[in-house]
């Protein structure tokens, strides 16, 4: 929001703003000052064109005064002179409306203290660069601006910086600025958001400087984390980059030994077909050989039978003898005998395994046969075993009776007893009582 700002200043203050004020020997110091612009500022005060001309006739002015209501006591730290700073009234308005306005705002602040407080006013339009404002964090531009210098003379006070400088001040020179602007441009110079004053231009080029340093660092922090990403990518990158290599070679590898596999393939196609080939030859070989087996069979069996019947003999008469002869501790005995034994082991075996299974089987039957005898034992004896525990049962409630009686004889037969004691006692009464009556019968 556009606002005046008010800077008291001492003697020596004061020349040092009339220096910035001149533009002197202060552009090599101040690097928002752009010296081709210059020729754009205006000097409204014509009467001065120096710094030195300036804080001369303010002190002048100064002396003046003091002559007239001289100070009570001088301080080091005196005000003398304060600055009006007013920017132009809105952000990003031209060069010919700021400076417009700004004139006729001098002109207000000369009617409102006269031309003889006035020591030296100039427009700024050299200051004009790009600031992050400390509040809104946004880029903005600052505005062409107005310095005046103004005698802080108070009615009857003389030079009195704390009488002339007040809340009051303020809010009548917002006012007078409002009224200026409305005038001019038909609307007022706050523009009603009651923000604060952005303050002086050196206190925003020190805000500005700050909060652009945060963003420098703000922005380095974020350059050094963007570039430890792109390392962590650049990383990543080379490692997928050789493990693409890898694969290419895997994939030549492959391919060569695809085309190694497609040579072997062909080579054993081609001896597959010769093993086919092969594999017909000996089949039809085969075809010759059983025809030739099935001649030989028929031309045997077409042989006269006398080997043959020679051996059914030799064979019958083996089967009659059981024992033939003994051949280095081996027993040489017909086959259908040897049949016969070997079969007749296999059955003792198969049998002697039967009957082991049996024996086992037999004494797990045995097992149960006796665990169910003694369950059937117990079930036989159950009956008697409820008649005695009836039995036990009768006789301890038995025993409880008589505990409760022999229990209930102690406690009842005191009482009884003095029961007894209170009639014997009613007899004596009675009798004695009996006996006083007649001895008075008596004695009477």
């Amino acid at each position: 929001m556009a606002s005046v700002t008010i800077e008291k200043h001492t003697s020596g203050s004061a020349s040092a703003q009339y220096r910035h004020n001149y533009r002197e020997n202060e552009n090599n110091s101040n690097k928002q000052i752009d010296p081709q612009k210059s020729n754009l500022n205006v000097n409204l005060d014509t009467r001065f064109s120096t710094a030195r001309e300036a804080h001369t006739a303010l002190k002048a002015r100064v002396a003046e005064v003091d002559e007239v209501l001289p100070p009570i006591r001088k301080k080091k730290d005196r005000v003398v002179a304060v600055c009006f700073e007013l920017p132009a009234p809105r952000a990003g308005m031209n060069y010919e409306d700021s400076v417009r306005f700004l004139k006729a705002a001098y002109e207000a602040i000369v009617d409102r203290f006269g031309q003889e407080n006035i020591i030296g006013s100039t427009i700024h339009a050299d200051e004009q660069h790009s600031y992050i404002d400390s509040k809104t964090k946004k880029l903005e531009l600052s505005r062409i601006h107005l310095h005046t210098m103004v005698v802080p003379y108070v009615e009857g006070k003389g030079i009195n910086g704390k009488a002339f400088v007040t809340r009051t001040l303020f809010k009548e020179m917002n006012k007078l600025m409002d009224e200026v602007c409305m005038r001019e441009f038909g609307y007022t110079y706050q523009d009603g958001s009651k923000q604060a004053s952005r303050g002086k231009t050196e206190e925003l080029k020190a805000e500005s400087l700050l909060e652009q340093a945060k963003v420098k660092e703000s922005l380095n922090r974020e350059i050094h984390t963007k570039t430890n990403q792109l390392t962590e990518y650049d990383t990543v990158l080379e490692m997928q980059t050789r493990q693409i290599a890898q694969n290419d070679t895997a994939i030549s590898t492959l391919e060569a030994q695809k085309q190694e596999l497609g040579k072997e393939i062909a080579t054993l196609q081609q001896q597959k077909e010769l093993f086919q080939e092969n594999t017909n030859k000996v089949l039809e070989e085969l075809d010759r050989a059983r025809a030739d087996r099935d001649k030989l069979k028929e031309e045997i069996d077409e042989l006269t039978g006398e080997k043959r019947a020679q051996e059914i003999v030799r064979g019958e008469r083996l089967k009659e003898v059981k024992i033939s002869r003994v051949y280095k501790n081996m027993v040489l005995v017909p086959e259908d005998d040897f049949i016969a034994y070997a079969n007749q082991r296999q059955s003792q075996t198969k049998l002697y395994k039967e009957k082991q299974a049996f024996e086992q089987e037999k004494k797990q039957l045995e097992e149960q046969a006796r665990i169910t005898k003694r369950n059937f034992h117990a079930y036989e004896k159950y009956p008697e075993m409820v008649k005695e525990l009836e039995k036990k049962q009768q006789n301890l409630e038995m025993e409880i009776q008589k505990q409760a009686r022999y229990l209930a004889d102690q406690e009842i037969k005191p009482i009884m007893n003095a029961l007894e004691q209170m009639k014997l006692l009613e007899k004596v009464n009675d009798y004695m009582n009996q006996r006083h009556y007649d001895d008075w019968d008596y004695g009477r």
